[in-house]
Order: C-alpha cells, then sequence, then structure tokens
C-alpha cells in the first residue's frame, strides 16, 4: 500500500473557485498550505481513536476521510462503471469546513506526547492489520519507520497544520491516494 493522504489549506475564495470548478483548479498554486502524510494516515487515524467515544472516534475519521464532497456529489452506488467516460472525476476531493476544522484542531490540541505513546502499541495495530505485512514496530534505528518516533513526528505534524489553518479560519481539503 503506498497511500498518500494530502491535507490542504484553502481561503474562502479559493474554496469557492474549486467548489464551483473542481478540475480546473490550481493545485500548484505556490501560496497553497499542505502536508502529506506517507502511508502514515491509517496508523494516526487508529491511534487517535483508540479509547475515544464515538463522537470523537467520528471527529478523528474526518481529519482523513471529511464527510463533505467539493463539487457535484458522486452517486458512486448507482455507476454504470462499464460506461464511465475517461474524464470522470475520479480525484474529486473532499473537505472539512471551518467548523470542522476549529473541531479537530481543539481535539489534537488535547493529545499530548504521553498520551499518543500510550496509545500507540505496535503489536495492536499489526494485528487490526492496520497496513500488511506486520510493520508497525519499536525499532529506534533512525533509518527504520512505522514505529513511536515516526508516528510522534506525524502526530506533531498533523496538530501544527490543523493549529494553522483554524486560526486563519479555512478549509481543509482531503486527497487519499
Amino acid at each position: 500500500m503506498g497511500q498518500v493522504a494530502s491535507l490542504f489549506c484553502l481561503t474562502e475564495q479559493d474554496f469557492q473557485h474549486l467548489n464551483a470548478d473542481p478540475a480546473a483548479f490550481d493545485w500548484s498554486q505556490p501560496q497553497l498550505d499542505g502536508e502529506a502524510f506517507n502511508k502514515t494516515q491509517e496508523g494516526l487515524r487508529f491511534v487517535l481513536s483508540k479509547g475515544q467515544d464515538a463522537e470523537t472516534t467520528a471527529l478523528v475519521d474526518q481529519i482523513f476521510e471529511p464527510r463533505s464532497f467539493v463539487g457535484e456529489e458522486v452517486d458512486y452506488e448507482n455507476i454504470d462503471w462499464e460506461q464511465v467516460s475517461d474524464n470522470f472525476p475520479f480525484d474529486t476531493p473532499y473537505y472539512n469546513p471551518p467548523e470542522t476544522v476549529d473541531a479537530i484542531a481543539a481535539f489534537l490540541a488535547t493529545v499530548t506526547d504521553e498520551i499518543f505513546k500510550q496509545a500507540f502499541d505496535p503489536e495492536e495495530l499489526n494485528s487490526a492489520e492496520v497496513y500488511p505485512g506486520r510493520v508497525w514496530n519499536r525499532e529506534t534505528a533512525p533509518n527504520i519507520g512505522y514505529n513511536e518516533r515516526d508516528m510522534l513526528a506525524e502526530l506533531h505534524l498533523l496538530q501544527n497544520f490543523f493549529a494553522r489553518i483554524q486560526q486563519q479560519g479555512k478549509y481543509c481539503v482531503c486527497f487519499v491516494g
């Protein structure tokens, strides 16, 4: 699995342009603020959801799987996949509006390093098959990933990103692929 979750911060104006015509939006704009989580988003979701109530777990899920669709929502259940055109919007993103960004940022601000370390259990992640191949470990060598040190760095990246965009009252647009 090589999934990368890319999160982007958009102003109200940029979001309106994206929502009006997702295919025409210029993602290469130098002023766009974004972060990429390379093969770690499912681990983050698993650890952050551990021991949480249903409402908080649903909020954590929205970090990388927002519920709101950019542009016209696609009815995937009723698509005739044999007739899909070459310009089908497979990569149309989902987003979190500023009020959801606020809630996510507020939750992430409560997650201390100690809380995260206590919730991070590589055996549990491997047993739950959060990524195949039993990749989660307690190794400490600098060239080894999927461990507590690397996941803490990813948590800090996520916390900083949401704190930044919360302060600016912006949208969070997410691509996972």
